[in-house]
């Protein structure tokens, strides 16, 4: 093999191992969409409710609020 032809391998393989170790973007969480009350609102007194709304629905075994 030619020494071009060892450079060409060299970068495909460091192309390919950068692709590999590289993180995708995901989401491992459920985001917060919406609260009412809103976050950081002041109240004067407690709520008898809060609603939370979240981007998909918990696991209710590992979630608390």
């Amino acid at each position: 093999m030619t020494l071009r032809g060892r450079r060409v391998l060299a970068g495909l393989v460091l192309a390919c191992l950068l692709g590999l170790l590289t993180p995708g973007a995901v989401s491992a969480h459920a985001l917060l969409i919406s609260s009412n009350p809103q976050a950081g609102q002041t109240l004067g007194t407690g709520p008898g409710v809060v609603v939370l709304e979240f981007s998909e629905p918990l696991n209710p075994r590992l979630s608390s609020a």
